[in-house]
């Protein structure tokens, strides 16, 4: 997939994203899922293709044009709480107005787990139900794990996903 390619892919699907995420909320759904298959992929678009072609490049400049946070993950070797802690904060950050926006690029999407892709799950259905560490002085280690809900993603988060051909 050349550069320019990726470009319009991400253009396309964030603005797909949008659409999605305005008309759930115009539509005050909730977050029922009936008929979902567990094997289907998360909604996310995703960028493959051999080390070195430009895909981690597209992104950071797609997030500079938008003027969002980047934010990069390891569907490989980092826990899941990685990844809901992070988009909590995200989320956070956007409504509190810190940042006009936010992508979480995970990279080897295709390794990441069973926790990471209900994570995931979640965010193709625009909504947020799970554990994340808080900072918490008084819990062992410094961190206490909080379970935190959000019934209506903000549309100015977006999820990209990076990973190499098999």
């Amino acid at each position: 997939m050349s550069f320019e390619t990726m470009k319009i892919m991400l253009a396309k699907a964030y603005d797909q994203h949008v659409k999605a995420v305005r008309s759930r909320q115009q539509a005050g759904h909730g977050r029922a899922i009936v008929g979902r298959s567990a094997a289907k992929q998360p909604g996310i678009p995703v960028l493959s293709g051999a080390t070195g072609i430009g895909k981690t490049a597209c992104v950071t400049q797609f997030a500079s044009q938008k003027g969002f946070e980047l934010l990069e993950l390891d569907g490989a070797s980092m826990p899941s709480s990685y990844l809901a802690t992070t988009m909590f904060v995200a989320i956070q950050q956007i409504i509190s107005k810190e940042t006009t926006g936010c992508i979480v690029l995970i990279d080897n999407i295709n390794e990441a787990d069973a926790e990471w892709r209900a994570l995931l799950d979640q965010y193709a259905e625009h909504y947020f139900d799970a554990l994340v560490n808080i900072a918490d002085a008084a819990a062992p280690g410094g961190i206490e794990k909080e379970r935190q809900q959000i019934s209506h993603l903000p549309e100015n988060l977006f999820v990209i996903g990076e990973q190499r051909p098999d």
